[in-house]
C-alpha cells in the first residue's frame, strides 16, 4: 500500500537534497533544504507536517556536512603527523574508525562515508526562530577569524541541526499522539487509511482531522528515524546519556512494526516474508545495538543521566549489565533477521544483506568490549583474592 506523504517530499528539490546527502554531498543540500524550510513555514505554518519533514532533512544535512568537515580535518591532521614521522608514509594514512553505518533517508538507504556511527532526543516544544538563528549565526561568523570561523561554524551547525531535528520530532509526536486514538483497537499494526467510519465526519473540523489522519502511517514511520538522528547528534557531542535516552525511546517505535513472536516458532507475518519486513527487523536490531554500544561509551564511575533534565537512566553499577541485556536482545533479534533473510534469498536483498552484515559487525564489537570488561573485572577479583591470601 502506498504511503501518503506531505507534499514537500515530492518537491524535486527535496528529492535532490536527499540524493546529495545519500552520495556524501550533504553540504550541497543545505541551501535546498533551507529554502524548503522557509517555504513550508510560510505556506503551511511553522508546526505543519511539511515543515516537520523539511526541518529534519535540513538538520540532517547540516549535521552530516559538519561530520564530514570534522572527518576531513582529522584526516589532514593524521596525514600531517605521519608525514612528520616518516615522509615515506605520507598520503597512505588509513582511517582506523569502524565502517560508516548505513542510515535511513526516507525510503532510501544512505551511506555516510568516513564517519563514526550516528543514529536520538526529543523536544517537548517547537523551537521558534530557526531561520533567524541561522542569519544571526552567519553575522557572528563573518566577524570572526579564519580558524575561529571554522570552529564556530561547525559548532553552530551541529546545534542548529539538533534544534531542527527536535522541532521535527515535537511536531510529529504531537500529531501521532493526537490522532492515535483511531488505532487503539489494534496492537502492533498501523491504522487503515481513509477511514470513513466516523459518524460525525460531516463537520468541517472532523473532515480536516480525517484529512490530516492520512499521514499517520508516514508520521509513525518517521518518528524512530528522527529519534535516531537526534541520538546521532548527541553521540557526536559526547552527550552519551542523552543519546541513550533517544535510542531507547526509539525501540518501542521500531517494535510496533514487528508482530509478536509465537513461542517456539520464528516470527511470521500474515502475508509472509517480505523485504520491507526484513528492513524493519534490521532496524530493530540496529537500535538495540546502538543502545548497548552507547551505554559502554559512558564514563566509568558516573550514573547515566540526561544532561539538562538530569533524569537518571541507569546507575553506574548497573550500566554494564544493562548494556549486556541489550546486547543479548540484539543477538536474539539478529538470529530472527538472518532466518528471515534466508527465506528471502531468491529476492534482490543485496543492500539489506550488506546492512545486516555491518550490524552484525557492530554487534561483534559490542561483544568484544563486554568480553574485555569481564576479563578486566576477573583480573581485579583475582588480584584481590591473592592479596587477601597473602595477608592471611
Amino acid at each position: 500500500k502506498t504511503m501518503n506523504t506531505p507534499s514537500v517530499i515530492n518537491d524535486p528539490r527535496f528529492r535532490a537534497g536527499c540524493k546529495l546527502v545519500k552520495t556524501g554531498k550533504a553540504s550541497c543540500a543545505i541551501e535546498l533544504f533551507a529554502a524548503l524550510v522557509e517555504e513550508s513555514r510560510n505556506q503551511f505554518g511553522e508546526a505543519s507536517l511539511n515543515s516537520a519533514a523539511s526541518y529534519y532533512e535540513y538538520g540532517h544535512a547540516l549535521f552530516r556536512a559538519a561530520c564530514r568537515r570534522d572527518a576531513n580535518a582529522n584526516a589532514n591532521a593524521n596525514a600531517s603527523k605521519n608525514e612528520n614521522e616518516n615522509d615515506n608514509k605520507a598520503g597512505k594514512v588509513k582511517y582506523l574508525d569502524r565502517k560508516p553505518r548505513a542510515v535511513e533517508n526516507n525510503d532510501a538507504t544512505v551511506e555516510v562515508e568516513g564517519l563514526e556511527t550516528c543514529i536520538s532526543g526529543e523536544s517537548s516544544q517547537v523551537t521558534k526562530g530557526v531561520l533567524q538563528k541561522e542569519e544571526g549565526k552567519q553575522k557572528q561568523i563573518n566577524s570572526a577569524g579564519p580558524q575561529q570561523q571554522m570552529d564556530q561554524n561547525e559548532g553552530d551547525d551541529v546545534q542548529l541541526a539538533l534544534e531542527l531535528m527536535e522541532n521535527s520530532w515535537a511536531i510529529l509526536d504531537e500529531y501521532v499522539q493526537s490522532h492515535n486514538h483511531d488505532s487503539t483497537n489494534t496492537k502492533g499494526a498501523l491504522p487503515e487509511l481513509n477511514d470513513s467510519s466516523n459518524p460525525t465526519n460531516n463537520s468541517n473540523d472532523n473532515n480536516y482531522d480525517k484529512e490530516r489522519n492520512l499521514y499517520l502511517n508516514w508520521a509513525k514511520d518517521q518518528r524512530p528515524r528522527i529519534l535516531l538522528g537526534i541520538g546521532d547528534v548527541f553521540d557526536h557531542l559526547n552527550k552519551y546519556g542523552d543519546a541513550v535516552d533517544a535510542y531507547t525511546r526509539a525501540i518501542p517505535l521500531r517494535e510496533q512494526f514487528i508482530p509478536q513472536k509465537q513461542k517456539g516458532t520464528h516470527c511470521r507475518t500474515a502475508s509472509g516474508p517480505s523485504i520491507q519486513f526484513l528492513k524493519r527487523r534490521r532496524q530493530l536490531v540496529e537500535v538495540l545495538v546502538l543502545v548497548a554500544e552507547t551505554l559502554l561509551k559512558c564514563p566509568n564511575g558516573a550514573d547515566v543521566v540526561t544532561s539538562e533534565s538530569k533524569v537518571l537512566l541507569v546507575k553506574d553499577l548497573e550500566r554494564v549489565d544493562f548494556a549486556r541485556g541489550y546486547y543479548d536482545k540484539a543477538k536474539e533479534e539478529l538470529q530472527e533477521t538472518v532466518f528471515l533473510m534466508g527465506k528471502l534469498a531468491s529476492h534482490d536483498i543485496i543492500a539489506e544483506k550488506e546492512d545486516i552484515c555491518f550490524i552484525a559487525t557492530m554487534l561483534m564489537g559490542v561483544g568484544t568490549t563486554l568480553a574485555e570488561i569481564d576479563e578486566q573485572q576477573g583480573g581485579i577479583l583475582e588480584d584481590s583474592s591473592t592479596a587477601k591470601k597473602s595477608k592471611i
